[in-house]
């Protein structure tokens, strides 16, 4: 409370100075007068402009600094155009469909898992950043089943380890030199008996961050 008060004071007191002195340019016209006008009310008050535009300083900075930040390295962000969390529920056409809840027996459930082409990539850099775009060559990609670990199917080093970090700790940072990175990609149908349904695409779990594009969107 005391830091935001400072803040309101610096305000309020550059803001005291300038009007003080669009009131003495209104009245006076000599030069000499005004420099030394202007300069002891800037001397009074230099402690507290010292103080606002260091605010401003910092604020440009901290704004700046997010700006550039990767959504995956902030903290505050935990998901950009998903559904709300909520429990797992399958619709199925009958009352002995839901009793039994086996999802594949749902008429509007359509199973993913299987062999996706696959690219892996050691760092964001390196990454094929375009590749969601309708028409990119995927050809010479690789394969990876779904689910499974990439370092389980020759992509990356296994790592296990117990108390020890396997990269340098620097939260929320992370080195943007040794974080692999998977590009995954798939094509499919839906029946037509979808349409005019609301289809969500469900991925039960992702390891890290997950950036998801249907039909280049």
């Amino acid at each position: 409370m005391e830091n935001f008060r400072s803040k309101i004071t610096s305000i309020c007191s550059l803001k005291s100075t300038l009007t003080k002195i669009s009131t003495f340019l209104t009245k006076n016209s000599t030069c000499f007068n005004f420099f030394y006008y202007i300069f002891g009310v800037l001397f009074l008050n230099f402690k507290s402009m010292y103080r606002f535009f260091s605010y401003l300083l910092v604020l440009g900075f901290c704004t700046a600094l997010h700006a550039q930040r990767p959504e995956w390295e902030n903290p505050e962000i935990f998901g950009i155009n998903k559904e709300p969390t909520r429990a797992t529920a399958m619709p199925y056409s009958s009352e002995q469909q839901a009793i039994a809840n086996v999802y594949a027996n749902s008429p509007w459930f359509q199973l993913l898992d299987g062999t996706w082409k696959f690219n892996w990539s050691p760092k964001p850099a390196d990454r094929p950043a375009d590749f969601y775009r309708e028409g990119y060559d995927v050809s010479d990609w690789g394969y990876i089943q779904v689910p499974g670990n990439w370092e389980l199917q020759g992509y990356g080093i296994p790592i296990y380890t117990n108390i020890t970090y396997p990269f340098p700790r620097n939260p929320p940072f992370i080195d943007h030199r040794d974080n692999p990175v998977g590009s995954y990609f798939r094509e499919f149908d839906i029946p037509q008996s979808w349409d005019g349904r609301r289809v969500f695409l469900h991925f039960e779990s992702g390891v890290a961050a997950m950036y998801i594009w249907v039909n280049g969107q």
